[in-house]
C-alpha cells in the first residue's frame, strides 16, 4: 500500500510552492540589478544645448553662443568684402555672403560674432561690407566692418 497526502499528491502541492518561490526570487534578484545599475549610472545635469562653436556652420538653426576666447596665441588679421545676409543685433553676430579671404577660406556665406556689439549697430541686410576678422588659434571674431559707399 502506498502513503498518501491528505490533500492529494504531494507533486501537486510542490507546483504551486515552486512556482510562488521562482517567481518572488526572480523580483528579488531583478531589484537587486536595478539598483546595482542605478548605483553605476553617474549623476549628471542635463547637459546644454549643443551648439557649433562656429558660428558660420549655421546660425538659423538654434541658438548660437560666442566663441570662447582662446588661449594666448597668435593673432592673424585678415580682410574681406562681400554682402550681409543676416544681422543678430541681439547676439551680436553677421552673416555675411563675402569673396574669397585670401590665406583664410575660398567664397562662402559665413557668421562672425562681432568683438564689440557696436561694430554691426547700422549695419543691415543686403549692405555691402569691407571686413576685418581677426583669428586667434582658429577662433575668428569680426573686428571691423564698414559698408561700402554707393556711387
Amino acid at each position: 500500500m502506498s502513503k498518501s497526502f491528505p490533500f492529494g499528491s504531494g507533486a501537486a502541492l510542490l507546483a504551486p510552492l515552486l512556482l510562488m518561490l521562482t517567481i518572488s526570487l526572480l523580483g528579488a534578484c531583478s531589484q537587486q540589478q536595478q539598483a546595482g545599475e542605478a548605483a553605476q549610472t553617474p549623476q549628471t545635469s542635463p547637459s546644454p544645448l549643443a551648439v557649433p562653436e562656429n558660428p558660420g556652420t549655421a546660425p538659423n538653426q538654434g541658438v548660437v553662443q560666442p566663441p570662447k576666447p582662446s588661449q594666448a596665441g597668435e593673432v592673424r588679421t585678415y580682410s574681406g568684402t562681400g554682402v550681409v545676409t543676416v544681422v543678430n543685433h541681439k547676439e551680436g553676430w553677421v552673416e555675411i555672403n563675402h569673396g574669397e579671404i585670401k590665406g583664410l577660406m575660398p567664397a562662402m556665406q559665413m557668421a562672425w560674432f562681432a568683438k564689440k556689439v557696436s561694430l554691426i549697430g547700422s549695419i543691415k541686410v543686403g549692405d555691402a561690407v569691407n571686413f576685418e576678422i581677426e583669428d586667434t588659434n582658429g577662433t575668428q571674431v569680426l573686428t571691423k566692418l564698414e559698408k561700402v559707399q554707393s556711387r
